[in-house]
């Protein structure tokens, strides 16, 4: 699937924040512009595609999914709504499974999926901030893309910026391995976010297209499943975010990596700030 009105070498799963004229946008270092692994490393960063496993050097493949485990397409990484009270019965997050079934469903009609449980990945148990079970870690280790669900409360919580981190990472890793970038993050817009409040890893990242309606842009996905007047553009919207994400898996076929301690994960939201401290040190 093209981009169309946007500078050759951009993919889907990677590009500018802001929609601009194509003759404006810089094209991508490839890998015949640079073989070493420290330029990798630079361009990843300024991607927010993630930089930890790499400052070490060496990829190290401990604990490495086994090649057999293919894992779902897309993992969807999303911020809990808290309940009312502890005796609410009811599913604060209930349209996010209900866009996460509608995306799934999308791609196996497009796909050669061989079931709907390939097709992507959401969380949906009730933990405290440091329990990750397995089946979670697993699934980022072995998923073909990921997709942030944008909101206010997405940026603030840190298990969400650990998803990112431990993805993020990954990516980077592969990119050592390839000597290219590797770039499957595919954001969706569930409450839009101020571009002053986004972190510096999704600055770069477009999550808007003229391909999705503009209605997506300014009221986002939950807005648009609220109203049932755009029931269409809903429906329109999750369609295109399937096609992409079918794309960006087919283009970068990520294979698995190794799957990541909680623990040892950073918060990719807050790496701003460590990054500046290091700069005034």
């Amino acid at each position: 699937m093209g981009l169309e009105g946007y500078a050759p070498g951009i993919t889907a799963g990677l590009v500018v924040h802001h929609v601009v004229p194509a003759e404006a946008i810089v094209p991508f270092v490839n890998a015949s512009d640079t073989a070493t692994p420290s330029a990798l490393v630079a361009i990843q960063r300024n991607r927010g595609m993630g930089t930890a496993c790499l400052e070490g050097g060496d990829v190290s493949t401990d604990n490495m999914a086994g090649a057999t485990d293919t894992g779902p397409m897309f993992f969807l990484s999303y911020s809990r709504t808290p309940r009312e009270d502890r005796g609410d019965q009811t599913d604060p997050d209930g349209l996010v499974a209900k866009f996460f079934k509608d995306l799934r469903g999308s791609l196996m009609q497009i796909s050669v999926l061989p079931k709907v449980e390939a097709a992507g990945f959401m969380d949906r148990e009730f933990r405290t901030g440091h329990e990750w079970p397995r089946r979670l870690t697993q699934a980022l280790a072995t998923c073909k893309v990921f997709v942030p669900l944008y909101s206010p409360r997405y940026f603030q919580k840190e298990n969400c910026g650990k998803e990112w981190s431990a993805f993020a990472d990954r990516a980077a890793e592969a990119a050592v391995r390839r000597g290219e970038l590797v770039e499957a993050i595919v954001p969706a817009l569930w409450v839009p976010v101020p571009d002053e409040r986004l972190p510096m890893v999704a600055q770069s990242i477009q999550y808007w297209t003229p391909a999705y309606s503009s209605r997506y842009a300014t009221h986002g996905l939950y807005r648009l499943m609220k109203n049932s007047r755009y029931e269409a553009e809903y429906a329109e919207v999750v369609d295109e975010l399937a096609s992409r994400i079918l794309d960006v898996a087919e283009k970068n076929l990520l294979e698995p990596g190794s799957v990541a301690d909680y623990h040892s994960l950073r918060n990719a939201f807050e790496l701003d700030s460590h990054e500046n401290q290091r700069t005034d040190q």
